[in-house]
């Protein structure tokens, strides 16, 4: 098997999440961070984890998590685990299906907790000068109900719906 794209792929995708995770990490540690205000905890653990550890170490941890998961999300939409797609477009489609869906105004009532439904739809209804920025916030917060879901999930022991077709 030729595997020269693959691994091209790869570590351009690396590049491309630690230029991202860097951004970002330096958006939510600026003084008067929304972050700062609306997750303080997590901030303090992330000072504590840049004061033991290299900066570049901690965005590469976070890199390499991040594509673990985008993978392990792939997987699980290629062999339909998830009934809609959640990194995958739809067939003929650019973005997302879980994106797509979300802005046509539908959420999964039983998989997504009502705070964080109204949290995406106020995304969406954002005038925002830049469509990718209205599309990073909605994917951002639709990433966290997904860590929220899978999580609560996994640690409860309960299964998921296999069952694709809506």
């Amino acid at each position: 098997m030729e595997t020269a794209k693959l691994k091209k792929f790869a570590q351009f995708a690396r590049r491309s999440l630690i230029d991202q995770i860097t951004a970002k990490l330096n958006l939510v540690l600026a003084e008067g961070s929304a972050a700062r205000r609306e997750q303080p905890k997590a901030i303090t653990e992330l000072e504590k984890q840049l004061h033991e550890h290299d900066r570049e170490q901690v965005v590469e941890r976070i890199a390499y998590t991040w594509f673990n998961r985008f993978c392990a999300l792939r997987f699980m939409d290629v062999n339909r685990y998830t009934r809609i797609g959640v990194v995958s477009p739809a067939e003929g489609q650019f973005q997302p299906e879980i994106l797509a869906e979300a802005k046509m105004g539908h959420i999964d009532e039983e998989m997504v907790p009502e705070k964080i439904r109204q949290q995406i739809f106020a995304s969406i209804k954002v005038d925002f000068s830049n469509a990718w920025l209205a599309d990073e916030s909605v994917e951002e917060c639709y990433l966290a109900a997904i860590r929220e879901v899978f999580i609560s999930k996994f640690i409860k022991g309960e299964g998921f719906n296999y069952d694709r077709a809506s």
